[in-house]
Order: structure tokens, then C-alpha cells, then sequence
């Protein structure tokens, strides 16, 4: 599948996750819902791919190799304050919501507790557009 696909709205949005069966479930759920979706596999790829590129929204795992998304979230800020980031994670040893609030807390606008429903998280894409 591409990396990349146009949708119907033409809102671009990075998902960034290590996890390559959650990554291709999100990005078909966007795409389906007409967004164009980047995708990158870890921290580090995706504050690569923000450098040459922009997006409306960034979604970012919090838990993932090379770069964690508590580093994406906070680099990104300090570019662009008011680009919407959605943190998801599924946890570790303290619990995901640990790791959510504190994404909350560098600027994440909206967090997810994996696993969720997909309908409902693109609702939830939606309503920053």
C-alpha cells in the first residue's frame, strides 16, 4: 500500500506507530474517511518527515523505537504551537493513561487508550477539521 493516498478532503495528517497492524488499521480508517495519510514507523521518522513537510494533524504512539512520541510532541510544539497532535498508546509497565496525561501535559490536544474503536477515533480526527 502506499505511503501516501489523496483523499476527498485533502487534510493531511502523519500517523506515527511502530506497530505495523495498528499503523495500516488507522491509516485505512483515515483514508476511508478521506484523509491523506503519511505514515511513519517511528519518532524519528516522523520529526524527519515534519521537517520537509506539513500536516494538519499528527497523530503519534507514544511508546516506539528510536524516538519516543513525549519527544515528537514536544519538538513539534516548540515548531508549531498550534498544530493539533492526537497521543495514543497501549502502555507499559506504569499504564497507558500515565503516559497519555503526560502527553496531555506537552501538548497533546486529544489521547486515545489502546485499544479503541476506529469509527469512534476518526470521529474524533474529524472534529479538528
Amino acid at each position: 500500500m502506499n505511503n501516501e493516498t489523496a483523499g476527498k478532503s485533502g487534510k493531511k495528517i502523519l500517523l506515527a506507530e511502530d506497530d505495523p497492524d495498528v499503523r495500516e488499521m488507522l491509516a485505512l480508517a483515515l483514508r476511508y474517511a478521506g484523509h491523506v495519510v503519511t505514515l511513519a514507523e517511528n519518532g524519528k521518522e516522523a520529526l524527519k518527515l515534519c521537517s520537509a513537510n506539513s500536516y494538519d494533524l499528527i497523530i503519534t504512539d507514544i511508546l516506539m523505537p528510536k524516538q519516543d512520541g513525549f519527544k515528537v510532541i514536544r519538538k513539534l510544539k516548540k515548531k508549531q504551537r498550534d498544530i493539533p497532535i492526537i497521543a495514543i498508546s497501549g502502555g507499559g509497565v506504569s499504564g497507558s493513561l500515565d503516559f497519555l496525561e503526560k502527553a496531555k501535559r506537552y501538548g497533546a490536544c486529544c489521547i486515545f487508550e489502546k485499544p479503541f474503536e476506529p469509527k469512534f477515533f476518526v470521529e474524533r480526527v474529524n472534529e479538528h477539521f
